[in-house]
């Protein structure tokens, strides 16, 4: 600062000292006096002094300095009311343009602001840098508002946006999405810069890996600001990320500084980040999940490049390699996991990525379970017109299993419920689904007329299961291993397409052009070759076709295994949306037609409600607890098929305990002569009818299995949702070797429960 300015500031100051009444200090005890400004930039050269003073009124404990509107500092004050009170702020280099300042003098009983003084700047030596020549910010659109169900990538010149009730795009719904902008911006001053969003709703803003602004939840719009100190022409990396959920979306981006007015970022200071060769968009590096064959999505900068490879690092399977497709940018490619860590090497031409995915196997007990149905005789053989057919249906069968689970987890994120899927009976060690072989009653010779009623392929299917292959809580899907075309008849034997209850059914005449393994998937899809309709027992004349309608229509026949109706739009695997299941695996259809986003199959957001909400779709459920291998018995045995006394305590929530009567006891023995102190236990609600839940009841602890001591009493307990689970907790030091619960339903002439578990 130059001296002269000093001294001239010192002489006001003496002035001011010497004209002021000498009194004793004493408390402020009422709001400040307002303060008054002045400043010494008599030269214009950037270089200036702002002084405050308050020459009568009570003094302030605070001071904030503003600079064009915005706050630039805050210092503490000593009160000496009613004495004069004075304070500095100095400034250095700054540039050339006007400023104005405001002072607000704060204490406990309120504060009062200054009126404002403007400083004009002409002769600064401090150049700011200049514009630059950014072009906007990469932004990365979502179909849900958890950054799940990408749709586009797209460039933004500035983050200026009000959908009003609309979404982005018509590939994106209202009310349900997200983005996430990313780049770098460009300070043009060396100064604190505030960043402001407006939003409806939630915001979250990076400057320099800072988080500046942290507001993610649902609001109507509002602004929001943080600051940051930047260099004038350094680039910092910035992320942007809102959501929009109710009412209007709006997400606007300003910014401003002492030497810049507040306004939008404009887009020659925001620079997108440098494209990847190739970039995975619909998962995220180091991401768990909990299925083994997720189909990877993503973009390459080789518009012009036709395949992709996936290679698997840490598997020594033959799936470790797998190849995918890649068309106008865009590409989609399987990877078979193994548990654990999986390092993935992503490779296109001569450009190559590495990301990892982490794969927890399901502990759900609910299986979805597949079956071969064969004749009589054992006879496992498939029609084919493939020479040298191997006849791998077990092969065939366990990777179909393995497709249409990660399909359906797909789906389900769609729809915004997470990577949501069932679990099927998977070696872990080989990646292979257990097929099983369900033997007939007959010879082909029975079916192989045009008298049989096919229909009844259901029936037989569903009382078999149970007799050769007991296990309550499950949903099974059978494919009939005998369908045959007779050419000269010109009639398909052995063929049906039906589910409900616990099954599904479907006709294996398309069997025979599945993929044999995990990757041979894709490029069965989007082979071409030509079919005879009439062989495949299907409208269909590619393999392409059949192998889509062959998949899609027995996985419609699960769908109402796992109470689904007809229902949806015309996209629903409840409808006919199946017949375009090759869409989930390719970019385009045979005939070369680019397919929109709303044109894939899907399980529709009426089922996805369903599925979500069933036994079948929880990766893992309540713990265990201490009740295992263990004698079950029961007060009233009668109960229907398959919903005996020993589904209360088989670790499934998909089974259930149900009992003709609206009073019955239940009682759990451990094994031998062991004996817990039991302190919590857990009772999960049956999969419908609530009427039938137990309401009230009574546990009971013992060690002879006739003296009976009380643990715990509960009344009109409600459960409110289906596979609802409730934990009680009791005060209990003593072991027992038996448990028994007295239950009481009080509305319903049957009682059931899907699951108890005991805890020590």
């Amino acid at each position: 600062m130059k001296s002269i300015k000093w001294t001239a500031a010192s002489l006001v100051m003496a002035l001011l000292f010497t004209l002021m009444p000498l009194t004793v200090a004493s408390a402020a005890t009422g709001v400040p006096g307002t303060p008054a400004l002045s400043h010494d930039n008599w030269d214009g050269d950037g270089n200036y002094t702002i002084t405050m003073n308050i020459h009568w009124g009570q003094n302030g404990t605070s001071l904030e300095w503003y600079e064009n509107g915005v706050l630039i500092d805050t210092q503490a004050l000593i009160d000496n009311s009613p004495n004069h009170q004075t304070k500095l702020k100095s400034f250095s280099s700054k540039a050339n343009g006007m400023y104005t300042y405001t002072a607000k003098l704060i204490n406990n009983y309120g504060n009062a602001t200054s009126q404002p003084i403007t400083v004009t700047v002409t002769n600064s030596s401090t150049t700011p840098a200049p514009v630059g020549n950014g072009t906007g910010l990469t932004g990365y659109y979502y179909n849900n508002v958890d950054f799940s169900n990408f749709k586009f990538k797209r460039f933004d010149s500035s983050i200026n946006f009000d959908w009003g009730a609309n979404s982005p795009n018509p590939t994106i719904e209202a009310d349900t999405f997200s983005v996430r902008w990313i780049g770098e911006v460009q300070a043009q001053f060396s100064e604190t810069y505030t960043f402001t969003t407006a939003s409806n709703d939630g915001v979250r803003l990076w400057v320099n890996n800072q988080l500046l602004i942290d507001q993610w939840n649902d609001h109507d719009t509002t602004e929001h600001s943080g600051t940051i100190t930047l260099s004038a022409g350094q680039k910092y990396a910035i992320k942007l990320e809102y959501y929009d959920r109710t009412a209007a979306a709006v997400s606007k981006l300003f910014w401003s500084s002492p030497s810049t007015p507040k306004s939008i970022i404009p887009h020659t200071q925001l620079y997108p980040p440098t494209a990847p060769d190739i970039e995975v968009t619909n998962f995220t590096d180091n991401e768990t999940i909990d299925y083994p064959l997720p189909l990877i999505r993503g973009l390459v900068s080789d518009t012009n490049a036709t395949s992709i490879t996936v290679t698997n690092t840490s598997s020594n399977r033959n799936t470790k390699v797998m190849q995918g497709q890649v068309h106008q940018g865009q590409f989609k490619v399987f990877a078979d996991l193994v548990p654990g860590e999986n390092n993935l090497i992503i490779q296109s031409g001569t450009k190559q990525t590495a990301m990892k995915l982490i794969y927890v196997p399901q502990t759900n007990n609910a299986f979805v379970r597949i079956f071969w149905y064969v004749p009589s005789d054992g006879n496992t053989h498939y029609q084919t017109q493939f020479p040298n057919d191997p006849q791998n249906y077990a092969a065939k069968l366990s990777t179909y299993m393995k497709v249409i689970q990660s399909f359906t987890a797909d789906s389900m994120n769609n729809n915004g419920y997470g990577r949501k899927t069932f679990n099927v009976e998977l070696d872990n060690t080989t990646g292979k689904v257990n097929v099983h072989v369900l033997k007939s009653n007959h010879p082909t010779s029975y079916y192989y007329n045009t008298t049989y009623k096919k229909d009844e392929l259901y029936h037989e299917v569903a009382s078999l299961i149970p007799q050769q292959y007991p296990q309550a809580g499950t949903k099974n899907l059978a494919f009939i291993g005998f369908t045959k075309y007779d050419t000269a008849a010109n009639y398909m034997y052995a063929h049906t397409a039906l589910g409900g209850g616990d099954y599904g059914v479907f006709g294996g005449a398309t069997v025979w052009l599945f993929p044999n393994d995990e990757t041979e998937v894709q490029s069965k899809f989007t082979d071409l070759s030509t079919v005879d309709p009439a062989f495949v027992g299907e409208p269909a004349t590619t393999v392409q076709k059949a192998i889509s309608i062959g998949y899609g229509a027995a996985l419609h026949e699960l769908g109402h295994a796992l109470s689904l109706p007809h229902e949806g739009g015309p996209n629903s695997i409840m409808w006919r949306g199946f017949d375009w299941l090759h869409r989930f695996f390719v970019l385009k259809d045979g005939d070369g037609y680019v397919f929109k986003d709303n044109e894939l199959p899907e399980w529709d957001p009426i089922s996805a409600v369903t599925l979500s909400n069933s036994a079948f779709f929880k990766a893992s459920q309540q713990p265990r607890g201490i009740a295992a291998g263990g004698m079950v018995t029961v007060s009233n045995p009668n109960s229907p098929a398959g919903e005996g006394k020993e589904n209360a305590f088989d670790h499934n929530e998909a089974s259930k305990w149900c009992v003709f009567d609206s009073t019955a006891s239940i009682q759990y023995q451990f094994q031998g002569t062991n004996a817990h102190a039991v302190q919590s236990y857990a009772i999960t609600s049956a999969n419908d009818l609530p009427e039938r839940d137990p309401r009230s009841w009574t546990l009971s602890g013992s060690n002879d299995g006739t003296t009976w001591n009380s643990l715990d009493t509960r009344s009109n307990e409600v459960f409110s949702n289906r596979y609802q689970t409730k934990t009680f907790h009791i005060s209990n030091a003593t072991s027992y070797r038996y448990y028994k619960f007295s239950m009481i339903n009080n509305s319903s002439g049957l009682l059931q429960l899907a699951e108890i578990r005991l805890y020590d």
